[in-house]
């Protein structure tokens, strides 16, 4: 039996390193951008009406994954898209027991652990 194994070891450790190495090119790039936002008299009234002032920001990080000269796998993510200092939810709205972000967030793949 200890001869089966030594022979099934040596067999695996020919294959692996008789077979090319296959190397993976990377690359990587993205945006940032804060902006800030002021309404004034958002309900249209001449003399008077509510205005309203708010900074919003969003990181998008997108990589190339160059397998082959024909064959590129391209992923994207978003985060961090949301007005500084609001809520993360809507009043009311249930949050999920494994995490701090709402349910729906978590069927879109965010993590918080």
């Amino acid at each position: 039996m200890k001869r089966i194994w030594l022979l099934l070891l040596s067999l695996g450790l020919i294959a692996a390193f008789s077979t090319s190495a296959m190397a993976v090119d990377l690359k990587f790039s993205g945006e940032y951008y804060a902006a800030g936002m002021y309404l004034d008299k958002t309900d249209l009234r001449k003399d008077h009406g509510p205005g309203t002032a708010f900074y919003y920001q969003r990181l998008r990080v997108k990589t190339d994954f160059i397998v082959a000269p024909g064959l590129t796998l391209i992923t994207r993510f978003d985060a961090m898209e949301r007005a500084w200092g609001a809520a993360r939810t809507a009043t009311g709205t249930a949050l999920a027991a494994d995490s701090s972000g709402t349910i729906a967030e978590n069927e879109n793949i965010a993590f918080d652990w």
